[in-house]
């Protein structure tokens, strides 16, 4: 399974993802990230978004889902 890393929180979620018509690269674990992201994708195009697959689910994720 492809993974990636919401590039808003770093948080590692799965292909079936919350994703952005035009970002193929892109996935988000909340409708909030992918808002924020909208609002301003340039603020994380230099951000790696695929994970390798040795990320493990990020423990400190403190936002609302």
């Amino acid at each position: 399974m492809k993974t990636f890393i919401d590039p808003v929180c770093g948080m590692t979620v799965g292909e079936s993802a919350l994703r952005a018509d035009g970002y193929d690269d892109v996935a988000f674990c909340a409708p909030g990230c992918r808002a924020t992201f909208l609002a301003d994708p340039s603020a994380y195009s230099s951000k790696s978004t695929a994970a390798t697959g040795d990320e493990t689910r990020d423990e400190e994720h403190t936002h609302e889902h």
